[in-house]
């Protein structure tokens, strides 16, 4: 959560239905993102389940948005926000390789950012 209003969802396993608090079912949201570089030659290329995308949730307007997508393919990083700066911590990854040093499927790899709150359009 940040600034008591926007829900930071960094990627994760995309199944087609999720379960709504009320016990109701409804469709996924939006269409999940990857860096195909790094998986290409990994053998389940096609059945992975390791997605770059950022989501954000805006909880007074009850809307969706994106924010930058992550440089490598991850499932369910540890994301931690203090003031204005998130902190991703690599979780299962499809391995990659980052400014020339590469990193297994469970890297000792943070991602650092400044967070920055654009006007909707």
């Amino acid at each position: 959560m940040y600034n008591d209003r926007y829900l930071l969802l960094a990627t994760g396993y995309q199944r087609d239905t999720l379960l709504n608090p009320d016990g109701t079912v409804r469709h996924r949201y939006g269409t999940p993102s990857r860096v195909v570089e790094t998986w290409e030659t990994h053998p389940s290329f096609k059945t992975s389940k390791y997605f770059n995308h950022f989501w954000v949730y805006d909880t007074e307007t009850n809307l969706y948005g994106t924010g930058t997508k992550l440089p490598y393919n991850d499932h369910l990083p540890g994301t931690h926000v203090v003031g204005s700066t998130v902190y991703l911590f690599a979780g299962e990854t499809g391995s990659f390789e980052w400014e020339g040093e590469y990193y297994g499927h469970h890297p000792e790899f943070v991602l650092k950012g400044a967070i920055e709150v654009l006007a909707w359009a």
